[in-house]
């Protein structure tokens, strides 16, 4: 019995180590909405693949809906990931290596590979 509570013990104390987000930040390009949309999205022909309404953090550190918006070509691989208001739209991600489809093991290969180069 007291093999079975010093086991319990033991194992309750195992927990996996989870680590903490940290603050980051990067550069990201902002215009009025329409710059943005005829410069990313219509002069490479993307379309909305998808909206929503994101919790952003602010660099005042307040959290504030923002609009978001994902544009894409399947066919060619072009995307961009935008948020922001009426005033500026923000441009978060962009490139041209767009795939659907996948499966978890390739998800992790992406996140997990030296290098994205290849």
């Amino acid at each position: 019995m007291r093999f079975l509570l010093a086991a319990f013990l033991f194992l309750s104390a195992c927990t996996p180590a989870v680590a903490q987000p940290e603050i980051r930040s990067k550069p990201v390009q902002c215009a009025t909405p329409q710059e943005t949309l005829d410069h990313y999205v219509v002069a490479n022909g993307l379309e909305v693949m998808y909206i929503g309404v994101a919790q952003v953090r602010t660099q005042y550190d307040d959290i504030v809906p923002t609009a978001i918006a994902f544009f894409a070509d399947p066919a060619t691989g072009r995307f961009v990931l935008v948020e922001g208001d009426k005033d500026d739209m923000c441009v978060i991600s962009v490139g041209d290596r767009l795939q659907v489809g996948i499966d978890h093991d390739e998800i992790m290969t992406l996140f997990l590979q030296n290098d994205l180069n290849s």
